[in-house]
């Protein structure tokens, strides 16, 4: 039996938290309000320009808190369900073949079936979502969460929710501001977002309290690492990494992008490796979380101006969307209407989606985040 003197520490250890934080902890309550979305500039476009490189360490300053009222949105008002038509969460081994998107011209998360090949056809469509009007124009962020039960949701024009996938409840809703890029969630149901005008990820508990605002020029990044139990995020010239200490984010490591390179866009896991896809202006990069040494693309040519790169976890098909200024009433140069996706080793090696009119932003495969 261990002695008093042994246990003590070990039980204040486990009081605060360890710095990594619980992976075990449950994810986000049915119960939680939505936090209201306060005004923001629905005309904020992605920013795609390149910023400087910016190595200080990171302001650890809480900021204060600047959610509102709770929003009484809906989940009814929302356009479709993002369930089942049984109301249930779509069974993981499905996702594994769906595509979810953002698209700008209609302002809808839209999940596609990958083994339609004309997704201008209504069939193509699994299930959309339209998000409330304040703060949701161009959406810039979704991916689905570890469990695969929740979508986290960003815009441009400064807003973030996370969304039950079983019918469609918000369960947090934020306004981060500052032409919001990228989120993803920590342990206990905290999240956290990068906006690239002003520069930095904002920390919001899991009711939408803003806990802490960290400087990062030109954040385009984030994700949440639960092996390492670190935040790694990317903006300019570097990829930065955090861990998450006594529900604050601590400066833990930063990398510099290779050859003076800037413009750090996406950043997303490669399942079943250590490596992390970043995309910048010029091309992908497959960073290693061990090494942290920055490789070349490896599952077909490189290609510039990728707005958002990740592999399949099943099949290895690259699924990404490049940038090609696609027509519409609102010009948005950095979007597309077709999703590239890459097939190491099939016939042929390289085949796309299209959807006329789209003007998608980000494209992941629809299954939970590794």
């Amino acid at each position: 039996m261990d002695s008093p003197s042994r246990v003590l520490p070990l039980l204040v250890a486990f009081a605060l938290g360890a710095c990594s934080g619980d992976d075990s902890v449950e994810a986000p309550s049915d119960s939680v309000d939505v936090a209201a979305i306060s005004a923001s500039d629905d005309t904020t476009a992605p920013d795609d320009t390149t910023a400087p490189d910016d190595t200080t360490a990171p302001d650890d300053t809480t900021a204060p808190d600047d959610t509102t009222a709770p929003d009484d949105t809906d989940a009814d008002s929302l356009d479709r369900s993002l369930a089942s038509d049984d109301g249930a969460t779509p069974a993981l081994s499905a996702l594994a073949t769906h595509v979810v998107t953002v698209e700008q011209a209609t302002g809808r998360v839209m999940e596609f079936d990958f083994n339609v090949t004309d997704w201008s056809k209504d069939e193509a469509i699994v299930r959309t979502w339209t998000p409330p009007p304040s703060g949701f124009s161009n959406l810039s962020d979704v991916k689905y969460s570890k469990d695969g039960k929740r979508l986290l949701v960003a815009a441009s024009g400064g807003a973030i929710a996370v969304v039950r996938v079983s019918d469609q409840k918000i369960l947090l809703q934020a306004s981060p501001g500052g032409n919001t890029h990228a989120i993803d969630e920590l342990p206990d149901g905290s999240v956290v977002s990068a906006s690239s005008t002003g520069g930095f990820l904002k920390l919001y508990s899991r009711r939408g309290t803003l806990k802490q605002t960290v400087a990062f020029e030109d954040a385009h990044g984030v994700y949440w690492d639960r092996k390492r139990h670190l935040l790694y995020a990317d903006g300019a010239s570097v990829v930065r990494a955090f861990r998450y200490c006594n529900g604050k984010l601590k400066d833990a490591g930063s990398w510099s992008l290779p050859n003076g390179q800037s413009g750090a866009h996406d950043l997303f896991p490669i399942a079943h490796t250590n490596e992390l896809y970043v995309s910048n202006i010029s091309g992908i990069f497959q960073f290693d979380r061990v090494t942290h040494v920055f490789g070349p693309y490896t599952s077909g040519p490189n290609r510039s101006s990728i707005k958002s790169v990740g592999k399949n976890p099943r099949s290895n098909t690259v699924c990404m969307m490049k940038a090609t200024n696609a027509p519409g009433p609102v010009p948005r140069s950095w979007s597309s209407d077709t999703i590239i996706f890459d097939q190491p080793g099939s016939d042929p090696a390289t085949v796309t989606r299209v959807r006329r009119g789209a003007q998608f932003y980000k494209a992941r495969w629809a299954s939970p985040t590794p």
